[in-house]
């Protein structure tokens, strides 16, 4: 029989292989909540078509805060999953590839990636999420900030010069107008 072991991160510092009481989480979680963060993320998608989304994640520093180079983490995760059971929570489905990023106070960018649910995750609609988050790229490894989008998910903004709403600035904006 399968068998599975549970691991958890707290923002990339404290982990924990194993299970843990109630108690055990959120000592951990409050420990890692405490501590401020000058990083922002928001989450958004679009249908492109059937299962697939094209999902955004918009990563800024806020102005008072602190120059930082991060790697930009975006996963589609399943709720109940592995096993269909209440303490099986967000198990990784499929990553997108990772996006460098160097940011200075005030600045922002928009990292753009597709993601087409498989058939077991898209019969689990209200079970998808994605999450995203910031990590430090050397020196550490600390989570600077993370974010959820569950089923149904949020509209992304489209980007400026999206002009058929997919999310993506392409040459398929100029269709509308190339004349025949």
């Amino acid at each position: 029989s399968d068998q599975y072991i549970p691991q958890s991160w707290f923002d990339g510092i404290l982990g924990d292989t194993g299970a843990l009481t109630y108690g055990g989480y959120l000592a951990r979680y409050n420990t890692r909540m405490a501590v401020a963060t000058d990083v922002t993320i928001e989450l958004g998608a679009a249908q492109v078509s059937g299962s697939t989304y094209n999902v955004t994640a918009t990563v800024g520093i806020e102005a008072g805060g602190v120059a930082k180079q991060m790697r930009i983490y975006i996963v589609q995760v399943l709720d109940y999953w592995p096993m269909v059971v209440s303490y099986s929570r967000n198990g990784l489905k499929q990553g997108a590839s990772t996006q460098d990023v160097n940011l200075s106070p005030g600045g922002s960018q928009v990292i753009n990636r597709q993601f087409t649910f498989d058939a077991e995750s898209w019969s689990h609609q209200s079970d998808i999420r994605i999450i995203a988050w910031a990590q430090r790229i050397s020196g550490g490894k600390d989570v600077y900030q993370a974010a959820i989008m569950p089923w149904p998910f949020t509209p992304s903004d489209p980007p400026l010069g999206d002009m058929d709403g997919n999310v993506l600035v392409n040459l398929d904006d100029l269709d509308d107008f190339v004349l025949a």
